[in-house]
């Protein structure tokens, strides 16, 4: 997308907010960014059908996705950068031995076994390890990730 259309879609998006935004009622098990998201969406395929003169360069394989597993993958993505923001912000608070137990068991899938050798550890000790950090992380995303 060019940037004059995405500065056109970025101001449809917000038009169309100011119109919907006070009728918004939570609903139960639905969050804010998801109800944000769907209308985002909405405006983006609604755009994408007014402008589309041309396939987008590259995009020929994606003619069949559905908007809504781009959707998905977007929200995906956020939700990764958020817990990985987070992860660099807690990671202080934690023991070297602590994080990298953690590091090894979560984010490289190795086993509590070999990391806890690598560690002169205790698979048990790998396994605490981990609690303690995802504990902490729950903690920090309270309320965030709805």
């Amino acid at each position: 997308m060019q940037d004059a259309d995405a500065n056109d879609l970025v101001q449809e998006v917000l038009t169309k907010l100011w119109t919907v935004l006070p009728s918004y009622e939570r609903r139960e098990g639905h969050s804010f960014r998801s109800w944000l998201a769907t209308v985002t969406a909405n405006q983006c395929r609604d755009f994408r059908k007014r402008k589309a003169t041309r396939p987008l360069p590259g995009a020929e394989g994606l003619s069949g996705v559905d908007d809504s597993v781009v959707v998905d993958l977007e929200e995906r993505e956020y939700r990764e950068a958020i817990v990985g923001r987070y992860l660099d912000i807690i990671r202080p608070d934690f023991e070297t031995v602590t994080w990298k137990a953690f590091a090894g068991l979560v984010q490289e899938g190795r086993s509590a076994a070999e990391v806890g050798q690598e560690l002169s550890m205790t698979p048990n000790a790998v396994y605490l390890a981990r609690h303690r950090v995802l504990s902490r992380l729950k903690q920090e995303l309270e309320g965030l990730l709805d």
